[in-house]
């Protein structure tokens, strides 16, 4: 019998840089080309449908692929890996068009918009809400940094120097303790990136090794919030260019297919995910590159992330 997707009622919160028809769209442009993808991966034809809709679900997607930079690497499967989250969120977990803010090249001002800033979390996400009842899905594909001295972590906008990321990125931590005091019924975030100033085309910070850096989350505390990622903090994320995806991300979407539903009882749970995650990406990344990459879940592993029926 053929399943049928029902969307978990979980606030999943994953960012990158995907393109999907939506609702609201902004971009900045980059003075270097953008790599287009004219071929499609398995995970972009299969895409699950959701038999009840998510009134209330909110997402906020994020896909940083152009940086303004010339300094800063683009990263090529960013928006690949944006659009194609978005068109899960809407069609597999059900989200409404009107309640998904897709944002492609992402500025520090558009970070502060959405999420809040450090004297105020009720930013435009708070705005979209409906208390108690709405589940958040935030997703972001795109560069992260470290701030060598505090080494804590930040994500770097399109016109971010990572050098000062500390003065014009954006704060994981203050992204987490925003996150935390939204009245959401859930919370899931998918984060495909890496804090470690690290990337596939090399380090952000010139002259500088890996950082390890040290996040503080208070979703941890919350019965209702997972936040899966990709790597350490102190290893790089990986593509996948045979798939034209970030490795990660098209795992997560494999994920979302069925495949990490290990114990077959028809939903999918972020320990499961996790688990799934583990294998797969860390088995691809020795394999493809001889390095290691070991994906994290923290919170609730037992939030539900999708459901078959």
């Amino acid at each position: 019998m053929k399943r049928k997707m029902i969307l978990s009622t979980g606030i999943f919160i994953a960012i990158m840089f995907l393109f999907v028809p939506l609702s609201f769209s902004a971009s900045a442009k980059s003075g270097k080309g953008s790599l287009f993808v004219s071929k499609s991966a398995d995970v972009d034809k299969r895409v699950p449908s959701a038999q009840i809709e998510n009134k209330y679900g909110v997402a906020v997607i994020i896909g940083n692929q152009n940086y303004n930079s010339e300094d800063v690497p683009n990263v090529d499967y960013a928006v690949s890996d944006a659009r194609i989250v978005k068109n899960y969120v809407q069609k597999a977990l059900g989200y409404r068009p009107g309640n998904i803010i897709y944002l492609e090249n992402a500025t520090q001002a558009q970070f502060r918009t959405w999420f809040g800033i450090e004297s105020d979390y009720k930013a435009k996400l708070y705005s979209y809400l409906k208390p108690d009842k709405s589940d958040v899905f935030v997703y972001y594909s795109g560069h992260g940094a470290p701030d060598v001295n505090t080494k804590t972590g930040y994500f770097v906008p399109v016109d971010c120097d990572p050098s000062t990321v500390r003065f014009n990125g954006y704060s994981l931590k203050l992204f987490y303790d925003n996150l935390a005091k939204l009245p959401a019924r859930s919370i899931t975030v998918v984060l495909d990136t890496c804090f470690s100033g690290g990337s596939e085309k090399g380090m952000l910070l010139k002259n500088a090794s890996p950082v390890f850096i040290d996040v503080k989350n208070p979703l941890l505390t919350m019965k209702n919030a997972c936040v899966l990622t990709s790597s350490t903090g102190d290893q790089i994320s990986s593509w996948y260019p045979a798939k034209k995806h970030g490795l990660y991300t098209y795992y997560f979407l494999k994920g979302l297919q069925g495949e990490a539903d290990a114990d077959k009882d028809g939903d999918v749970t972020g320990g499961e995910l996790h688990n799934y995650l583990c294998e797969e990406v860390s088995y691809m990344a020795r394999r493809l590159y001889m390095r290691e990459q070991h994906p994290q879940i923290m919170g609730s592993k037992h939030t539900e992330i999708i459901k078959y029926k």
